[in-house]
């Protein structure tokens, strides 16, 4: 039967996205993800902090236990972040930024554990 509908093989073909290959091109995207928004964070953003960036980068200048409607971490984390780099627009945001690089490896990892 010859039906030209019906293909044996797939249109595309896979076997030179090897699971090394995968890895690289995640370590690229976010690589490049990365650079990219600290350079458009460093070099004349038109944004502002937003509104609650800017309420946890007050939290951050004075530390506590605890705050009305968080835990502490988001200053802290805020507050390193702002001591190492100085009271940047950027250097608030980058945790931001840092963590979802890192969300982004944890379900890298959740899906090739599933898959």
């Amino acid at each position: 039967m010859n039906d030209p509908l019906v293909q044996s093989e797939p249109g595309w073909r896979l076997d030179w996205l090897t699971p090394v290959r995968c890895r690289l091109i995640l370590a690229l995207v976010l690589g490049f993800g990365l650079v990219s928004h600290l350079f458009f964070l460093t070099n004349n953003c038109p944004y502002d902090l937003a509104g609650d960036e800017a309420h946890y980068w007050l939290w951050s200048r004075k530390l506590d236990l605890a705050y009305y409607s968080k835990p502490p971490m988001v200053a802290l984390i805020m507050r390193a972040s702002t001591e190492i780099f100085g009271n940047e627009m950027w250097a608030v945001r980058l945790p931001a930024l840092l963590f979802a690089i890192g969300t982004s490896l944890c379900t890298y990892w959740l899906v090739k554990t599933l898959f």
